[in-house]
């Protein structure tokens, strides 16, 4: 009759298994990490909208033979003629530019390193601006120009066009509005064809 014999769990373990318990360790180990790794790099690798940074791993690994996922929520709308028009009759106001939320004050800020302040917040719900305090910011000089029209769907959806209703209509009152040939840039999204640029400073001179 054959009779195996279990290894004694007491006696300590020679050196092949130790090695191969270490190995074990660090597959593991780096199995752990690997994914959350390159969930983390997919956002430097893969540029994508500067208002809504984003990770997913789709965008930078195929996945069933498809090429890499095109970035999520990508900004349509390419700013560059309306930062040129802005630069170009900047005179020293705090602000470069006025908007309704962030989503068009973000990539305005990573792309020139201006200031612009989004008066009703993220989704252009917070009261944080009356007309009253606009009509103040525009009298110390702090900012000219006012884009109004400029939430997104999703912010309108929730409220956004109502609760900047009291500053859009003193802007369309105070101010005059800028030619949109003037600051339009030649890749403009369907979202962004609401957009109007308002100057607060009406006699002053602008260019192109």
């Amino acid at each position: 009759m054959l009779v195996t014999r279990l290894p004694d769990p007491s006696r300590p373990l020679g050196p092949r298994p130790r090695v191969i318990a270490a190995g074990a360790v660090a597959i593991g180990l780096v199995a752990v990490l690997l994914v959350p790794a390159a969930w983390a790099l997919s956002s430097v690798l893969v540029p994508g909208a500067g208002s809504i940074p984003s990770a997913d791993l789709a965008r930078i690994v195929p996945i069933a033979g498809e090429p890499p996922a095109r970035p999520r929520m990508t900004e349509p709308y390419d700013p560059s003629g309306l930062v040129a028009f802005l630069e170009a009759n900047h005179a020293g106001e705090r602000y470069l530019l006025a908007t309704t939320t962030t989503r068009l004050a973000a990539p305005i800020i990573i792309g020139s390193g201006h200031s612009v302040m989004a008066m009703g917040g993220f989704h252009g719900l917070d009261p944080i601006l009356t007309p009253d305090k606009l009509a103040r910011m525009v009298e110390a000089r702090q900012v000219r120009f006012v884009m109004v029209g400029d939430a997104q769907l999703i912010s309108r959806r929730l409220g956004a066009d109502e609760a900047a209703r009291p500053i859009t209509e003193w802007v369309q009152e105070q101010g005059q509005l800028v030619d949109p040939t003037l600051w339009r840039s030649s890749a403009l999204g369907g979202r962004r064809n609401g957009m109007r640029l308002y100057d607060l400073r009406p006699g002053s001179p602008t260019t192109r």
